[in-house]
């Protein structure tokens, strides 16, 4: 809390270099990502987080068929080690999907939609 008095109030620049980016996450409002003294991002976090878009995950009785059916629907589903992912556009399309799994015998376990925090986008940033 103190940082963010400090730009707030002071119009004060901080610069964090820390790897407990849950906790960085909840008070920057710029990032910049350094790896091997190569600067491979800087921006706002919105702008980091556009990066990695958001996905539906889904669990269903039957990953392979599952995947077939949303592909040869128009979905771009793949299989990312025991769940199918689909990039996220609407809450339409979570009813959708699940709609049409359901109404093609998929027993459905688990459907959720999740968006990268700032950990994961770091990750995906450095493996690139």
């Amino acid at each position: 809390m103190l940082l963010q008095k400090l730009v707030k109030d002071h119009g004060k620049t901080v610069f964090i270099s820390s790897h407990l980016l849950s906790e960085v996450e909840k008070m920057i409002t710029h990032v910049g990502i350094i790896n091997r003294g190569k600067l491979l991002f800087q921006g706002t976090l919105k702008d980091l987080q556009d990066i990695n878009k958001s996905q539906i995950i889904i669990i269903s009785d039957n990953l392979a068929e599952s995947v077939n059916l949303l592909v040869n629907n128009g979905y771009p589903a793949e299989l990312v080690f025991d769940t199918i992912r689909i990039p996220f556009s609407t809450l339409d399309d979570i009813a959708s999907i699940t709609a049409l799994l359901v109404n093609n015998d998929h027993k459905i376990y688990g459907i959720s939609q999740t968006k990268g925090n700032l950990e994961d986008l770091f990750i995906s940033i450095t493996q690139s």
